[in-house]
């Protein structure tokens, strides 16, 4: 399984619709795969990345129901509310595997970290880059009450490049540019909704655990 990200002629506007330009030009994918510890509540989730010279740009649309935000600020533990999440590793054949793990709720809190696997560690990406993390959404940012009806809403980011060459060490050739591939993996869940539910672009087998790099699909640049 693999996803082209095409190249933006112009940044796209956050807080446009899905479907608008340039949005409408990028491929759609979606997530189609729910761990079995979930409930029977499977929300459509589709999502969509562009990228430019400077930054990698993100669009969920997410049909839910269950919604809640409960988690603000940065760090704070978003899965738990309703979240979709992009996890990502610019370099995944290199000497430097890492991968990202951008996970926002549908208020727009957001909990990023730079883990290496093969030396067991996880870095916070620090406040100050987070600060560089654009970050629109649709619904209020605090959701106390669950919202038990059919709730349509979207959540979309810009990260900036220079956030992954900092953390990275410097991205070299797997800069973003037409041929370039990295690997990634997008994720729905909601760990404290009253319908929890482990959603999955590339399906992860076994324990209920998102942090496998080894079942992440290819991400191309066009």
């Amino acid at each position: 399984m693999h996803y082209h990200i095409h190249r933006a002629l112009v940044p796209p506007d956050l807080s446009a619709d899905f479907d608008t330009a340039p949005w409408a030009d990028a491929e759609t994918l979606e997530i189609t795969h729910w761990h079995e510890r979930g409930s029977d509540h499977k929300p459509r989730v589709r999502a969509k990345v562009l990228y430019d010279d400077d930054a990698l740009y993100l669009h969920f649309h997410v049909e839910d129901r269950y919604v809640l935000a409960r988690r603000q600020g940065y760090q704070d533990h978003v899965c738990r509310d309703s979240c979709v999440e992009f996890f990502v590793q610019p370099r995944p054949d290199t000497t430097r595997p890492g991968y990202f793990n951008f996970e926002v709720n549908c208020g727009g809190a957001i909990l990023l970290a730079y883990a290496v696997p093969a030396q067991a560690s996880s870095q916070p990406v620090s406040d100050d880059w987070l600060d560089r993390i654009t970050i629109a959404h649709t619904l209020p940012a605090r959701i106390d009450k669950e919202i038990d009806q059919p709730t349509t809403w979207r959540v979309a980011y810009s990260i900036p490049i220079a956030l992954f060459e900092h953390y990275t060490g410097g991205l070299g050739d797997r800069r973003p540019a037409p041929d370039v591939t990295w690997r990634a993996n997008f994720y729905k869940c909601a760990d404290e909704s009253s319908h929890p539910h482990w959603g999955m672009w590339r399906n992860v087998e076994g324990k209920l655990s998102f942090p496998k790099p080894e079942y992440f699909g290819d991400i191309h640049f066009t």
